[in-house]
C-alpha cells in the first residue's frame, strides 16, 4: 500500500487571513472586541522605551524590532499576568493525514513543562513581529492560531493574535470558528499607554483560558 504524502506547510506561506478561513473553513469578521485593563509600567522601563522608539536603529529590520522594541513590552506585560512568554519555538500540528502546519512563531504565550525548558498546551496568544504589510502577517498568525485551537482542542476557548511593526500594533481573536480582526491600528509611542492596557487585558484573559484548558487536562 502507498504511504499517503503529508504536506508539511509553514505559516509564512499564508499570504493573508482570506486565504487561512477558506483552507480551513473559518468566517471572519471585523468587529471590535478588545477591552483596557490598566497596566502601570516601571517609570524606568517606561522612559527607555520612550527613548528606544525614538532611535531609529531599532526599526532596520523584522529582528530589530522584535528584540528592541515589542519583545520588552510583551514581557513586562506577560510577567504581570504569569504568563510565559516564548520567542521562536517551534509550533506543529498535523491537521489530517496529508496536512501538517509548521514554523517558529516570533512569540507564544503558554504556561512551561514543570522541569523541562519548554512550553505546554494549551498555547492561548501567537504573535509576529512585522517591518512591512500586515495582510501577510495576519495571514501568518492566523494559522497559528489555527494550529493551537487545534492542539488546545476546545473550540470554544479564544486564541488571541497579535501584529506588531514596533510603531504599530493590532489585534485579533479566534473563537469557535470566528476569526475577528477589528480594523483598528494602534499607534506607539504616542498610544503607548493605551496599547499595553489593551495588551494586559489580553493576557489576563489569555490566562484565564490558559488555567480552564489546563484543569480540563
Amino acid at each position: 500500500m502507498e504511504e499517503t504524502k503529508i504536506e508539511k506547510r509553514s505559516y509564512s506561506s499564508f499570504a493573508n487571513i482570506s486565504e487561512v478561513c477558506e483552507m480551513f473553513n473559518y468566517d471572519f469578521d471585523n468587529k471590535p472586541f478588545v477591552d483596557k485593563k490598566t497596566f502601570v509600567p516601571n517609570e524606568y522601563f517606561l522612559k527607555n522605551l520612550i527613548e528606544d522608539f525614538e532611535d531609529n536603529k531599532n526599526f532596520t529590520n523584522e529582528y530589530a524590532i522584535c528584540e528592541s522594541i515589542i519583545r520588552p513590552i510583551l514581557s513586562a506585560v506577560a510577567k504581570e499576568n504569569s504568563l510565559p512568554l516564548w520567542s521562536h519555538v517551534k509550533l506543529e500540528y498535523k491537521i489530517n493525514d496529508t496536512l501538517e502546519l509548521s514554523g517558529e512563531p516570533d512569540y507564544l504565550f503558554a504556561f512551561g513543562q514543570r522541569g523541562h525548558m519548554a512550553y505546554s498546551n494549551p498555547v492561548v496568544c501567537l504573535g509576529e513581529a512585522k517591518n512591512g504589510v500586515f495582510t501577510t502577517a495576519w495571514g501568518q498568525v492566523g494559522a497559528e492560531m489555527v494550529a493551537a485551537q487545534k492542539r488546545n482542542k476546545n473550540e470554544k476557548i479564544p486564541i488571541y493574535g497579535l501584529v506588531s511593526a514596533g510603531r504599530v500594533w493590532e489585534f485579533g481573536k479566534l473563537e469557535g470558528n470566528l476569526f475577528s480582526i477589528p480594523t483598528i491600528s494602534y499607534s506607539a509611542p504616542s498610544h503607548l499607554n493605551e496599547i499595553m492596557d489593551i495588551l494586559n487585558w489580553i493576557l489576563c484573559e489569555a490566562r484565564k483560558n490558559a488555567t480552564i484548558l489546563e484543569n480540563k487536562n
